[in-house]
């Protein structure tokens, strides 16, 4: 029996998911039903250890956890660094930057991309860093946004710091900042 009939029995949760998907439009191809009996994977996300065992490998992977470490914007302006082992795995270790400039110095960016490279040589030889920053307001890239990609991607460059990811969180989006232009 694939269902209830006619309401005399009550439906399993699987079926009442199915069935709000159906009625949503969501579903175009409905799956076969579950059989009776049957459970339904455990979908909890993984915790903070199990997560830093998981490789970021792609664009998605580091926006979805930078997205669930830093979240939108709340602050007026400051630089989160996050390191990366050499297999990409998140190392226990997310630093905010505040009181930063709406212009970066270049004695600033030169000190961060120093202690970075010195974490990545002695903690993560091979690893890269993510950066994001961070800054209230609507997501459309400001002029100040362009300089301080800018900034952090040549002193990478300068201190030989792979960047694994740049990323813009404002009050409305992230989005990544590496390999294009923001505006």
């Amino acid at each position: 029996m694939s269902g209830p009939a006619h309401g005399s029995e009550k439906a399993g949760p699987a079926e009442v998911v199915h069935k709000l998907a159906c009625s949503a439009g969501r579903v175009d191809n409905p799956p076969a039903p579950i059989a009776s009996g049957a459970t339904l994977p455990d979908m909890h996300p993984p915790n903070a250890s199990q997560a830093m065992e998981i490789p970021l490998r792609t664009g998605a992977e580091l926006l979805e956890r930078v997205s669930s470490l830093v979240g939108r914007a709340i602050t007026a302006r400051q630089v989160w660094v996050m390191f990366l082992d050499r297999q990409r795995r998140q190392m226990p270790v997310l630093i905010p930057i505040g009181d930063t400039p709406p212009r970066p110095r270049a004695d600033m960016i030169g000190g961060l991309m120093n202690m970075i490279s010195r974490v990545l040589d002695q903690q993560a030889p091979g690893g890269s860093a993510v950066l994001a920053l961070e800054r209230w307001g609507p997501s459309r890239a400001t002029r100040s946004d362009q300089v301080w990609t800018d900034a952090l991607i040549d002193g990478a460059e300068r201190a030989g710091v792979e960047l694994a990811g740049l990323f813009l969180v404002t009050s409305d989006d992230i989005r990544s900042a590496l390999g294009s232009e923001l505006s």
